[in-house]
């Protein structure tokens, strides 16, 4: 069995609220993506809509009510997405990627939005976490200025992996440890900002 078939069957341990902090830790992977120009040229508002997304899910997933703010965030994605009440269909070039982080942020929203249902979101969020890692290693060469990149792929598996063992052992989680996994994802949040950065 893969990690990631691991990770999805792990998830089914996991409290609704537990996945839905798994689930707040990789959009926070996603949170220095450059939501503007090119990659949002299609959504406007997104850059301010990511920003509000990864705060609100933060602050819910430290245990603080937010749910006022969730469901004013959660009808700004679906004004992005679905303006005319269908999804929008996913863009050709640079849009694509924004519109990868918009269906995160989505997701993620989602789960708290609906966290005894949340299993399918939550591993639909990770999942579209691997299809985005696995794109950045597609599109950006292997070598860069004679060194060999980690792969991102493995990290955000590891990263997902860790996430997810680390919340099902603790049960509930206090607000220290939920800095403490924020802190984890911190270097690979940078990581994904630079590799972006050198998207052709």
């Amino acid at each position: 069995m893969s990690e990631v078939e691991v990770t999805t069957a792990e998830l089914a341990e996991v409290s609704p609220a537990g996945r839905a902090v798994i689930a707040s830790l990789a959009l926070h992977r996603v949170s220095l993506f450059p939501m503007e120009g090119e990659f949002s040229d299609l959504f406007p508002g997104s850059e301010a809509f990511l920003q509000r997304a990864v705060a609100v899910s933060r602050t819910l997933a430290s245990g603080e009510p937010a749910t006022d703010e969730l469901a004013e965030v959660l009808e700004v994605y679906n004004e992005l997405v679905e303006p005319d009440g269908e999804h929008i269909d996913e863009p050709d070039g640079p849009g694509a990627w924004g519109m990868d982080v918009l269906d995160i942020a989505g997701y993620v929203l989602e789960a708290w939005g609906d966290p005894d249902s949340s299993a399918e979101t939550v591993a639909d969020a990770l999942d579209a976490m691997h299809s985005f890692a696995d794109a950045l290693e597609e599109m950006i060469p292997v070598v860069r200025d004679g060194d060999d990149p980690a792969d991102l792929r493995e990290l955000e598996i590891q990263r997902q992996v860790a996430d997810v063992r680390a919340v099902t052992a603790r049960g509930g989680m206090d607000a220290a440890a939920i800095d403490r996994l924020y802190a984890a994802s911190l270097p690979l949040a940078h990581a994904y900002r630079e590799r972006i950065g050198l998207l052709p």
